[in-house]
């Protein structure tokens, strides 16, 4: 199995705003293939599996607290591809498949909800 070097190397911050690593980078260390300075909170992930989305089969989508956003990232040999497909909600919680092929992302409002995304 790889070795990603937490905490030995890190691009993050303690939530405090200490260094947690003065290195983002060791010998012997894998490198992310994706992250975010700073930090979106990512808060659920999941890949997609449905078929309500031909283009999106296998991608991932990333549920986020800071700003708020689903993001759709396509992985490849190039690299990664990354959009932001909602940033209205709120705080999200978490995104889910759907049994009917569904995205479902869950918002951490007052009134917290569920929503469904499908075809237009």
């Amino acid at each position: 199995s790889n070795n990603y070097g937490w905490p030995l190397i890190t691009y993050g911050i303690d939530y405090s705003g200490a260094t947690i690593s003065p290195f983002k980078e060791m010998e012997g260390l894998e490198q992310p293939i994706k992250y975010w300075v700073p930090s979106i909170a990512p808060s659920g992930m999941t890949t997609y599996r449905g078929d309500k989305f031909p283009n999106w089969k296998g991608d991932i989508f990333i549920s986020s607290m800071i700003p708020g956003e689903l993001r759709r990232l396509k992985i490849s040999k190039e690299g990664v591809e990354e959009e932001v497909l909602i940033d209205n909600l709120g705080r999200l919680r978490g995104v889910h498949n759907s049994p009917d092929g569904n995205l479902l992302i869950i918002s951490d409002r007052s009134n917290a909800k569920i929503y469904k995304i499908s075809p237009k």
